[in-house]
């Protein structure tokens, strides 16, 4: 017997179908929704279902992979490269767009933009003054927010000006402001209401500058890796309650906070909740966060069942793993499917060295004997930046070339044969380092 109240015939024809325990609960709760529904008509409704949920079914050696990343890539080409803006809140700036769907199959451990959304609970949810309560509490409290800095250098004193009013919104005590200096900078300081008074051990204008310095680094209050929270009052289908958007995130540290609803606060770190939640949570954000994308820029027709095989693929060992080499993608047996997703490198096409800067030389003097304007000149340039490298410096180059060039418009002058490049009328005596090459040349001809 079923937990529905339905008859036993019904059950019978129910229980007879294909379907898997889901879809038929779900059957019984549209027949027990229905008053007067006979044996004939739950028939009806579960064949007419379990017909639908046969045509669904993949085919055996089906290609899905395949059929997934065409359908998850094909929209891939029309989204947009540069998207910050969050979608409902004009004050937040997000990544969307290609970049966010790059950096959930890579599965980079952070976000380049990352956030959080959180809800409140109780009369932290309605009550626009316990919602700052837990803002406070979340959002990092520096110096610069609290009051201002002044340096003393004759005296050799850091000197805080508090304000009273934002002490007293943000709920902390200027003793306690002093006591959390003194324990992070190590030094004394000296409180006379609000203004606090502190220096270093001894005088010296850089270790006055330190202590600036690391004095505006300080989290006072607050969560360090969260920057800025938006609180905005939303209609929700309980009603309107308000809902707190951050810039950064530290999940595990939020939800811990009096007020914070666990249950429905999110962020867009998939590692955060793969390691406060578990695997299962994590795999269910790569999904939401996956179509979110996608329906943002109006890709919202790629099924999710495709979405859901990606992160299932991502999330079966246990770990988050990327799409890539450094991932699914390396950790395959074959050596082809590796091989596939690795770095292109360059095959250099011609050699380097002496024989590169030869062809260069003799590519230069056979557009001087063309015609062809800065053949010569461009392979002067060339061979004063290679002569720097080679014995001799840059006078050989000079050298060979300048006599190389009169030779060649000596002879076109007179009518002469043009002079192949090897032929070059160098004297063997004044120049040392070719004479055993151009003696050898000599000889072959």
């Amino acid at each position: 017997m079923t937990e529905y109240d339905v008859s036993e015939d019904i059950e019978a024809v129910v229980e007879d179908t294909d379907l898997p325990r889901r879809l038929k609960d779900e059957v019984y709760s549209t027949v027990e929704a229905r008053d007067g529904v006979t044996a004939e008509q739950a028939d009806q409704i579960a064949r007419a279902a379990e017909n639908r949920y046969l045509d669904t079914r993949v085919d055996p050696l089906d290609p899905v992979g395949t059929v997934s990343a065409q359908s998850i890539g094909e929209p891939g080409t029309q989204m947009t490269m540069n998207t910050f803006h969050y979608a409902g809140v004009a004050e937040i700036d997000v990544t969307q767009g290609l970049p966010r769907l790059i950096e959930l199959v890579d599965a980079r451990k952070t976000p380049d933009t990352p956030m959080m959304t959180v809800h409140l609970e109780d009369e932290y949810a309605t009550d626009r003054e316990k919602a700052h309560e837990v803002v406070w509490q979340i959002e990092a409290t520096k110096i610069l927010a609290l009051g201002d800095i002044s340096t003393n250098v004759a005296d050799m004193i850091v000197s805080i000006d508090l304000n009273e009013d934002t002490l007293k919104e943000r709920m902390i005590a200027p003793d306690e402001i002093a006591g959390i200096i003194e324990d992070e900078l190590g030094v004394q300081t000296n409180q006379q209401g609000t203004v606090i008074e502190f220096g270093p051990e001894q005088p010296s204008y850089r270790d006055l500058l330190q202590l600036v310095e690391q004095l505006r680094d300080i989290v006072f209050k607050g969560i360090e890796d969260i920057t800025r929270v938006v609180i905005r009052k939303e209609e929700l289908e309980d009603g309107e309650e308000f809902v707190l958007y951050t810039e950064g995130s530290a999940f595990g540290d939020v939800i811990e906070i009096e007020g914070v609803d666990a249950s429905r606060t999110s962020t867009n770190n998939i590692h955060e909740i793969h390691k406060n939640l578990g695997i299962e949570a994590a795999r269910e954000s790569i999904i939401e966060e996956t179509m979110n994308t996608l329906e943002e820029q109006g890709l919202d027709d790629v099924n999710i069942r495709h979405l859901m095989l990606v992160a299932d693929i991502m999330t079966n060992r246990g770990e988050i793993e990327s799409i890539g080499r450094h991932g699914i993608s390396g950790s395959k047996e074959s050596v082809l499917a590796r091989g596939r997703d690795g770095p292109s490198r360059r095959v250099p096409t011609r050699p380097r060295g002496r024989a590169g800067r030869g062809r260069r030389h003799a590519r230069g003097v056979r557009r001087q004997r063309l015609g062809t304007r800065g053949g010569v000149q461009r392979h002067h340039q060339r061979g004063r930046r290679d002569g720097r490298l080679r014995r001799g410096g840059l006078g050989r180059h000079r050298r060979r070339h300048r006599r190389g060039r009169s030779e060649h418009r000596r002879r076109r002058e007179t009518g002469q044969a043009p002079l192949r490049h090897r032929r070059h009328p160098v004297d063997v005596a004044d120049c040392r380092p070719h004479r055993d090459h151009l003696l050898r040349f000599s000889d072959r001809r």
